[in-house]
């Protein structure tokens, strides 16, 4: 059996009401600052639902495998809603993209259209270009039935096996063709519910957890033609998540033969701090693990960061099912490098006054962290280690919402 302390984990320690109390864990596994261990929900919680009335009340297949007009605009976009298409690139040459539309910001809230476009394109020397594009309302389209997003000039079209992204400025002029080469996937519904009622929830789909791209980019007069590996998800929901997170870690990965998603979430203290995961594991293009119930999270000890005041852990671990199993899985994940660090609400508020106004009669104190660093994959036919994938171009994200755990 492989022990689940390394010696970059701090000792194994138990959680409790948010922060680090040194009492040493029991049980069969050592659990390193492990979010699953949850206090009492306030306000009723639960993961993804799994649900067949859900599926056929959201009119879905059941299932993992979504259809393409999952992809579609999923939103109105008059109330408080929110919804993006993501994607980003790992270059040949060493660089790294995302590019982002949204038919209004993420933060803060608000109702109607505002679209934007984000782009980040970060090079190997270390310049970068990273901008936020913002529209008139009529400058906005975007079909229901397929991904066939327009924003003035610039789209994101797509069928979950081929894409086209295009996206142009004063400075910088961007033409991708995206092939999806690991099967589309839904986590279940992709859909998790906030409340009582369950009137609220937030979605999330990823129609291609990995692919390749073809990158054309025209940038300070030079014109390129790049290839690399990449990444789609699409957002949306009917509630201002800074209500009902606290806050997330994300990650996508791709080591040897295996492509890996995770999300890692943390609810908001009305839901007593709850957390839960989305998992993916495809092997060779087809998915080989996904049951969310099968996954511990542990962290390494975090660290306050000096941007906006968040702690942050620097290796993340993830267990898929139990080392006794016919086979399981230890994801790990080691930071070396923050590439982002943003304060969300300041992107969307500039004037400093109304900014610390805003913060101090909403509570919200938002941050956001883009991660680059090592990812080992490790897998175990009942408790032997029968293969090791290890990549040093793994990216993940951490995401607050407001203020740490237990902060009063």
């Amino acid at each position: 059996m492989v022990s689940l302390v390394k010696a970059d984990f701090a000792p194994a320690i138990k959680f409790t009401n948010g922060w680090l109390s040194g009492k040493q864990s029991t049980g069969p596994r050592k659990r390193i600052y492990s979010m699953r261990k949850k206090s009492k929900a306030i306000l009723p919680f639960e993961g993804i639902s799994k649900s067949e009335e859900d599926f056929n009340r959201l009119g879905m297949k059941v299932g993992n495998v979504p259809e393409v007009w999952e992809d579609g605009m999923r939103t109105d976009p008059a109330p408080a809603n929110y919804e993006w298409w993501y994607f980003d690139a790992h270059l040949d040459d060493g660089s790294t993209l995302v590019v982002v539309f949204f038919p209004k910001p993420m933060a803060p809230m608000r109702k109607g259209l505002a679209p934007m476009i984000n782009i980040e394109f970060d090079r190997p020397d270390g310049t970068s270009y990273k901008r936020d594009i913002k529209f008139q309302p009529e400058e906005f389209s975007a079909a229901s039935d397929k991904c066939d997003v327009n924003i003035a000039h610039n789209y994101f079209r797509g069928n979950l096996e081929h894409y086209d992204i295009h996206v142009k400025d004063e400075n910088i002029d961007i033409t991708l063709e995206v092939t999806r080469t690991t099967e589309s996937w839904r986590g279940d519904t992709g859909h998790q519910f906030f409340g009582e009622k369950r009137d609220v929830f937030g979605a999330w789909l990823v129609p291609v957890p990995q692919g390749r791209v073809k990158a054309q980019i025209a940038y300070k007069g030079k014109d390129e033609v790049l290839e690399g590996s990449c990444y789609h998800d699409h957002n949306w929901g009917n509630v201002n998540m800074m209500e009902v997170r606290n806050h997330w870690y994300w990650a996508r990965t791709e080591l040897g033969p295996y492509t890996v998603v995770i999300a890692d979430m943390v609810a908001h203290e009305n839901y007593g701090y709850a957390s839960t995961f989305n998992f993916f594991l495809a092997r060779d293009g087809k998915t080989v693990a996904d049951d969310r119930d099968k996954v511990d999270g542990y962290r390494s000890q975090p660290r306050m960061q000096t941007d906006f005041g968040k702690p942050m852990s620097d290796n993340l671990k993830y267990v898929y099912g139990n080392l006794e199993d016919e086979v399981s899985y230890i994801l790990t994940l080691k930071r070396e490098n923050t590439i982002s660090a943003l304060d969300l609400l300041s992107k969307a508020i500039h004037n400093r006054y109304i900014l610390s106004i805003f913060k101090l009669f909403t509570g919200l104190n938002s941050a956001y962290y883009r991660l680059t660093g090592e990812a080992r994959l490790d897998v175990f036919n009942k408790g032997k280690l029968i293969e090791s994938h290890i990549s040093d171009k793994a990216v993940w994200e951490l995401m607050f919402f407001g203020d740490p755990i237990g902060k009063k």
